[in-house]
């Protein structure tokens, strides 16, 4: 094989590799093959359903349908995009008889649930075939738990009727930086808990307690935590400590109180409370 040759398939090699790394994962998606709109959010007059027919799907047996007369009738899908950037969303759709300028399928995206952005607005077509749409979303639908698509139809008469199939959202998940935390006892003690900890980023670890040896106290964490039990909170970099302990002292020599008293029939001397000196007689 020449240089040249190796080269170029060197370079095949490492943009497939490349390209696998990068390759979208489907967070959802949705043919109608449940026969129902269990995955959905059902909002308005509700007169959303699904379809069992072959020959008037895209793919399957079954599409999703919502017949006139109807006004603001959705439905919505929530759908996390946490740790997810690079957002798609596709799917078909098919006017099963003209529209008119009254009549509307909107279709819409939200970070939130709350705020939606229209991504298209189909009215005034005529009849069509499965129509294939695929809509990049801007950077703010990325890392959104609340991120959401609906499907919002007014239609003006029984004779207006819009189908989708095969919904689809996409994304390329994050590549996570994790950390690890190691917890050490010095001389004198043991570790109770997981020790090492694998921990992803900016999330929290699980406690662990310094136990003292018998004669022993625990006194800090060698960076300086007297936290016991610890539990490391939003790690952002990895965490190796060592507790220490020390010996417990038993207090100093000290005076001794003596009481003395006699008896019926006798005496003593000294009587009463007498102080002496630690070890003295």
């Amino acid at each position: 094989m020449t240089y040249r040759k190796l080269l170029f398939v060197m370079m095949i090699l490492l943009c497939g590799v490349a390209m696998k790394a990068e390759a979208a994962t489907i967070l959802f998606s949705d043919g109608f093959e449940t026969g129902d709109l269990s995955n959905w959010v059902v909002s308005g007059p509700t007169k959303w359903t699904t379809v069992n027919s072959a020959s008037g799907a895209n793919t399957g047996n079954r599409r999703a349908q919502v017949p006139g007369p109807t006004v603001a009738d959705s439905i919505s899908r929530a759908q996390s995009t946490a740790n997810t950037s690079g957002i798609s969303f596709e799917y078909f759709y098919k006017v099963n008889n003209a529209l008119e300028a009254a009549d509307h399928l909107v279709v819409q995206w939200s970070p939130d649930g709350i705020s939606w952005n229209t991504l298209q607005d189909i009215t005034s077509a005529g009849t069509t075939t499965w129509v294939h749409m695929t809509h990049s979303l801007p950077a703010e639908a990325s890392h959104q738990s609340g991120f959401s698509v609906r499907f919002v139809a007014s239609l003006e008469s029984a004779s207006d009727v819009i189908s989708i199939d095969d919904v689809k959202i996409e994304g390329t998940l994050d590549s996570i930086t994790q950390h690890t935390l190691t917890y050490t006892a010095g001389a004198d003690g043991s570790i109770n808990g997981v020790s090492p900890q694998t921990v992803n980023h900016s999330e929290n670890g699980t406690p662990v307690t310094a136990v003292s040896n018998k004669g022993f106290n625990f006194v800090d964490w060698s960076d300086a935590s007297t936290a016991n039990p610890r539990t490391d909170m939003n790690v952002t970099n990895d965490i190796s400590v060592v507790a220490n302990f020390s010996v417990i002292v038993p207090p100093p020599p000290g005076d001794h109180t003596i009481l003395a008293s006699a008896g019926s029939g006798g005496s003593i001397t000294p009587n009463g409370a007498v102080t002496v000196a630690n070890s003295a007689d």
